[in-house]
């Protein structure tokens, strides 16, 4: 029995938790599965589709699921405190820290987000612009990184883009250009340094093949030996570092 437009589904599947099954009239023929904010599970599907076919599709992403699961329990904004601007965690470099709101009169100077190494501080007078002055410290972070990672492994790769830009790309992590314009997005700053490495290295192998053909493959390989365990920890762990 097909489900209507309106009513939602509770899939109980052996080794995993409580699955809420959606079903979707702006969906034509796909499907998503995925943690929301507040933990629930839920795998749209189109509303012509049976329930079978989506029970089938969870399964067949079981152990990619559980990882996920994982990695969200794992992550400390699940148990932060609910006051946003103190004790709020972000991540930064593949770790999470605590971001502290400083009061006037507790003698600093602060005219900006700034990291200690052991927290985020913003100022007090920022507190309503918080948005966008974490946003401009991200993309600052962010272009002091990747232009590290890309003067460390042009040389190796005896490449040199023709510019790098930064944007707020939520679908990608990054890019080359067909004029080699290597676009990255300002969350890489997010990530731990190993993976960051394997991104900068494959974009730049872009800039000699641009398809992910074998001789592709074997370029990144000649600088990253383990970029499958790098490129599989990206999609395993991608929900939970686009800030």
């Amino acid at each position: 029995m097909m489900p209507s437009p309106s009513c939602s589904t509770i899939l109980r599947l052996e080794g995993l938790p409580e699955i809420e099954a959606i079903p979707s009239a702006r969906r034509k023929r796909t499907i998503s599965l995925g943690i929301q904010d507040d933990g629930r599970i839920t795998v749209r599907f189109p509303t012509r589709m049976k329930i079978e076919d989506a029970e089938n599709f969870v399964c067949l992403k079981a152990e990619w699921l559980k990882r996920k699961i994982a990695a969200f329990r794992q992550d400390p904004r699940t148990h932060e405190p609910q006051d946003f601007y103190n004790g709020k965690t972000l991540p930064y470099l593949g770790q999470y820290f605590r971001m502290r709101l400083v009061e006037k009169n507790e003698g600093t100077d602060h005219k900006e987000v700034s990291f200690t190494g052991d927290e985020f501080i913003l100022p007090e007078g920022l507190k309503e612009d918080a948005r966008d002055a974490f946003l401009a410290w991200y993309k600052g972070a962010s272009r002091n990184i990747l232009a590290s990672a890309i003067e460390r492994y042009s040389p190796i790769l005896n490449v040199r883009p023709d510019a790098i830009k930064v944007s707020g790309a939520k679908s990608r992590w990054g890019s080359c250009s067909a004029k080699d314009t290597l676009n990255f997005s300002w969350r890489i700053a997010a990530l731990p340094q190993d993976i960051i490495d394997y991104i900068v290295v494959h974009e730049l192998a872009h800039l000699k093949h641009k398809n992910h053909g074998p001789l592709f493959w074997n370029t990144v390989a000649s600088v990253i030996e383990d970029y499958k365990r790098r490129n599989r920890w990206l999609k395993d762990h991608v929900g939970r570092f686009f800030i």
